[in-house]
C-alpha cells in the first residue's frame, strides 16, 4: 500500500493574488490617511491663522473706539446732553405752568411739549 499526499498549488496561487490585492488597498489607505493628516494640519494652521487675524482685527477695534470715544463726547455727546437737558427743562415747564397755543390752553402734557 502506497500513500502520497499531493499539495495543489492552485489556492496558493489564489491567497498570493488576494494578499497583493489587500495589500494594494492597504497602501492606498495610507495614501489617503496620509493626505487627510497633511489636509488637517493645513486646515489647523488656517485656523491659527484665522484666530491670529480676528484677534488683531478686535484689538484694532477696540483701538479705534478708545480714540473715538473722547472725539464722540466732544463732537456729538455734548449736543445729545443738551438736547436732554433741554427737553428736561421744557417737560418741566409744561408740568407747572400753563401752555397756550392761539389763546387755547392746552391740557395734555405730550402736545405741550412739542
Amino acid at each position: 500500500m502506497r500513500v502520497s499526499i499531493v499539495f495543489q498549488s492552485s489556492g496558493a496561487d489564489r491567497t498570493v493574488g488576494e494578499t497583493r490585492q489587500i495589500q494594494q488597498a492597504l497602501n492606498r489607505l495610507g495614501a489617503t490617511s496620509a493626505n487627510i493628516t497633511q489636509q488637517n494640519q493645513k486646515a489647523g494652521l488656517s485656523v491659527a491663522e484665522l484666530a491670529f487675524k480676528f484677534n488683531n482685527v478686535v484689538q484694532a477695534v477696540q483701538t479705534l473706539a478708545a480714540v473715538a470715544k473722547p472725539t464722540y463726547y466732544l463732537l456729538i455727546g455734548q449736543n445729545e446732553k443738551l438736547n436732554q437737558q433741554l427737553l428736561g427743562t421744557r417737560a418741566n415747564l409744561v408740568a407747572t405752568n400753563k401752555i397756550l397755543a392761539n389763546r387755547v390752553e392746552i391740557g395734555d402734557p405730550r402736545q405741550a411739549n412739542l
